[in-house]
Protein backbone atom coordinates (compact mmCIF):
# COMPACT_ATOMS: atom_id res chain seq x y z
CA UNK A 1 0.00 0.00 0.00
CA UNK A 2 1.23 3.53 -1.12
CA UNK A 3 1.39 6.36 1.25
CA UNK A 4 2.85 10.13 1.84
CA UNK A 5 4.72 9.54 5.02
CA UNK A 6 3.68 13.42 7.12
CA UNK A 7 6.90 15.45 7.66
CA UNK A 8 7.20 15.10 11.40
CA UNK A 9 10.44 16.63 12.00
CA UNK A 10 9.22 20.12 10.91
CA UNK A 11 5.78 19.94 13.25
CA UNK A 12 6.09 23.59 14.56
CA UNK A 13 7.56 24.61 11.00
CA UNK A 14 7.37 28.83 10.64
CA UNK A 15 6.09 28.42 7.19
CA UNK A 16 2.59 26.37 7.27
CA UNK A 17 1.75 24.03 4.40
CA UNK A 18 -0.58 25.31 1.83
CA UNK A 19 -4.51 25.97 2.90
CA UNK A 20 -6.58 23.53 1.89
CA UNK A 21 -10.77 23.41 1.58
CA UNK A 22 -12.36 21.13 4.04
CA UNK A 23 -13.88 17.94 1.91
CA UNK A 24 -17.30 18.84 1.08
CA UNK A 25 -18.34 15.95 2.99
CA UNK A 26 -18.89 16.87 6.55
CA UNK A 27 -18.44 13.77 8.13
CA UNK A 28 -15.16 13.09 6.49
CA UNK A 29 -14.04 17.01 7.53
CA UNK A 30 -14.90 16.30 11.29
CA UNK A 31 -13.36 13.00 11.23
CA UNK A 32 -10.03 14.34 9.94
CA UNK A 33 -10.05 17.32 12.13
CA UNK A 34 -10.77 14.94 15.10
CA UNK A 35 -7.73 12.94 14.05
CA UNK A 36 -5.97 16.36 13.71
CA UNK A 37 -6.21 17.34 16.94
CA UNK A 38 -5.82 14.05 18.62
CA UNK A 39 -2.13 13.18 16.65
CA UNK A 40 -1.41 16.57 17.59
CA UNK A 41 -2.14 15.84 21.01
CA UNK A 42 -1.16 12.43 21.30
CA UNK A 43 1.72 12.03 18.90
CA UNK A 44 2.30 10.38 15.77
CA UNK A 45 2.36 6.38 17.36
CA UNK A 46 -1.09 7.62 18.00
CA UNK A 47 -1.32 8.56 13.88
CA UNK A 48 0.51 5.33 13.18
CA UNK A 49 -2.20 3.01 15.37
CA UNK A 50 -5.21 4.50 13.49
CA UNK A 51 -3.52 4.03 10.23
CA UNK A 52 -3.02 0.01 11.48
CA UNK A 53 -6.21 -0.09 12.62
CA UNK A 54 -8.56 1.54 10.03
CA UNK A 55 -6.44 -0.12 7.07
CA UNK A 56 -10.04 -1.47 5.59
CA UNK A 57 -12.01 1.26 6.46
CA UNK A 58 -11.70 4.27 3.33
CA UNK A 59 -13.11 7.08 5.66
CA UNK A 60 -9.10 6.53 6.88
CA UNK A 61 -7.69 6.62 3.75
CA UNK A 62 -6.53 10.09 4.16
CA UNK A 63 -3.72 8.85 6.44
CA UNK A 64 -2.30 6.95 3.43
CA UNK A 65 -2.30 10.00 1.23
CA UNK A 66 -5.76 9.15 0.25
CA UNK A 67 -8.95 11.54 0.14
CA UNK A 68 -8.63 14.40 1.95
CA UNK A 69 -4.64 14.25 2.96
CA UNK A 70 -3.70 17.37 1.74
CA UNK A 71 -6.53 18.83 4.13
CA UNK A 72 -5.23 16.80 6.79
CA UNK A 73 -1.56 17.90 6.73
CA UNK A 74 -3.09 21.74 6.78
CA UNK A 75 -4.98 20.98 10.00
CA UNK A 76 -2.31 18.52 11.35
CA UNK A 77 0.21 21.49 11.39
CA UNK A 78 -2.85 23.96 12.37
CA UNK A 79 -3.27 22.38 15.52
CA UNK A 80 0.46 21.50 16.23
CA UNK A 81 0.81 24.80 15.98
CA UNK A 82 -2.15 25.71 18.58
CA UNK A 83 -0.21 23.21 20.86
CA UNK A 84 2.81 24.83 20.46
CA UNK A 85 1.35 28.61 20.78
CA UNK A 86 -0.52 27.52 24.63
CA UNK A 87 3.36 25.14 25.43
CA UNK A 88 4.88 28.84 24.80
CA UNK A 89 1.75 30.38 27.11
CA UNK A 90 2.80 27.87 29.90
CA UNK A 91 6.73 28.83 29.48
CA UNK A 92 6.01 32.63 29.43
CA UNK A 93 4.55 32.03 33.30
CA UNK A 94 1.13 33.50 32.21
CA UNK A 95 -0.97 30.42 32.93
CA UNK A 96 1.84 28.77 35.81
CA UNK A 97 1.57 30.91 38.67
CA UNK A 98 4.68 32.83 39.61
CA UNK A 99 7.22 30.65 42.33
CA UNK A 100 8.36 31.76 45.61
CA UNK A 101 11.83 30.65 45.87
CA UNK A 102 12.31 28.69 48.97
CA UNK A 103 14.83 29.65 52.05
CA UNK A 104 16.37 27.59 54.51
CA UNK A 105 14.05 29.02 57.01
CA UNK A 106 10.78 28.53 55.17
CA UNK A 107 11.90 25.33 54.78
CA UNK A 108 12.59 23.90 58.00
CA UNK A 109 9.08 25.47 59.24
CA UNK A 110 7.28 23.72 56.18
CA UNK A 111 9.26 20.45 57.59
CA UNK A 112 8.99 21.40 61.03
CA UNK A 113 12.82 21.74 62.28
CA UNK A 114 14.24 23.25 64.78
CA UNK A 115 17.04 26.14 64.30
CA UNK A 116 20.05 24.88 65.40
CA UNK A 117 21.64 26.21 68.89
CA UNK A 118 24.71 27.44 68.06
CA UNK A 119 27.69 25.82 69.70
CA UNK A 120 28.28 28.51 72.29
CA UNK A 121 24.74 28.58 74.09
CA UNK A 122 25.12 24.48 74.67
CA UNK A 123 28.35 25.12 76.53
CA UNK A 124 27.32 28.10 79.50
Amino acid sequence: MNFLPLDINNKFADTPPPEIPPPQDNNLKLLIEGVATLVARCGKLFEDLSREKNQSNSLFSFLNGGNGHDYYSWKLWEERQKRNDKDKQHLDGKIFPSVQKITAESRGKILGEKPWIEASKCYM
